[in-house]
């Protein structure tokens, strides 16, 4: 952190750990803590051990790079005031402190009020699930909600039988699996997938239609960004964990830029698309879908990044 407090040199110094260590259950199994500043303040820290976060660092210097240009272009500025073309936010990339310690452990800021999509997608299917549960007397009859499936958990026990249908045998390899059995199978999940599932939840948080409005142009200016930005450094990786939601602005914040550099094509699944954009995150930008501010803060970006192709690439 910056600013007043002790320490002697101005900066703020640690004061003491405070709580517990929370072990979350990802696959590397980081570990959240939270400090005591000097100052006074709460800061709390995400630990990641056997992964190296330089390339994370970088990219979070990239991202505030990108966010100066975008404040400098003249064109984005005469277009952000009025929160109509680019949200009143304007066009920018959410980031956070990343502070690599080795080439297997690092310091990551914890940023607090933003929510993972996977937990809106979560939260819903549980909800669905205590309405549908048996009831007694008017009240749902006491019992433990059931787990969430995984994604890839519901993508199999839809694909493992149509592959049996179709006449494939258990173990198959990948290639050998119908193009057309995968087609159906992706257009069934897509239709028991809400699609309302974050305009629901950010129209449903705002106090008033003009703060629903202002949500939602955030949204897109912001799906924009990071769009863009991810598409130039060949981002992949963008599971429902590592696309957040700030419920209270719309904007959004990606985590964890390990697969970078197109490295998603080399992944047993390449990944092949340019950034992410399911059904729900284009109900979310409005009734025009992406054919409107997003398409134009879209077109803004890229301009910005091709005219200062030279500093980013000397980063």
């Amino acid at each position: 952190g910056g600013g007043g407090g002790g320490g002697g040199g101005g900066g703020v110094c640690i004061d003491r750990l405070e709580g517990g260590i929370v072990v979350l259950r990802t696959k590397t199994r980081p570990k959240r803590f939270g400090l005591r500043g000097t100052d006074g303040s709460a800061y709390s820290y995400l630990l990641k051990g056997r992964e190296d976060l330089h390339l994370d660092a970088r990219i979070m210097q990239l991202l505030r790079t990108v966010n100066g240009l975008l404040r400098a272009d003249r064109a984005v500025r005469a277009a952000s005031p009025t929160g109509l073309m680019h949200g009143s936010a304007g066009l920018r990339a959410r980031h956070y402190a990343v502070l690599p310690l080795s080439e297997r452990s690092g310091l990551i800021r914890w940023v607090e009020g933003v929510t993972p999509l996977y937990s809106l997608y979560e939260a819903r299917l549980s909800h669905a699930a205590a309405q549908a549960a048996p009831r007694e007397g008017g009240r749902p009859q006491a019992a433990s909600p059931p787990e969430t499936p995984r994604p890839a958990d519901t993508f199999y026990a839809k694909l493992t039988p149509a592959l049996h249908k179709a006449g494939v045998p258990a173990g198959a390899p990948r290639r050998a699996w119908p193009h057309g059995v995968l087609r159906s199978v992706l257009l069934e999940l897509m239709r028991e997938t809400p699609r309302d599932l974050i305009a629901h939840e950010l129209w449903g948080r705002a106090a008033n239609a003009a703060a629903g409005w202002a949500s939602s142009r955030a949204y897109a200016a912001s799906a924009a960004t990071n769009s863009m930005v991810g598409y130039v450094v060949g981002l992949g990786d963008r599971h429902l964990d590592n696309v957040l939601l700030d419920l209270s602005s719309g904007e959004l914040l990606h985590i964890d830029y390990n697969v970078c550099f197109e490295k998603g094509l080399r992944l047993k699944v390449a990944e092949t698309v340019p950034f992410r954009m399911t059904p729900a995150m284009v109900s979310a930008l409005g009734p025009w879908g992406v054919d409107g501010p997003f398409t134009s803060a879209c077109v803004a970006v890229l301009r910005v990044l091709r005219s200062a192709r030279e500093p980013i690439l000397a980063l």
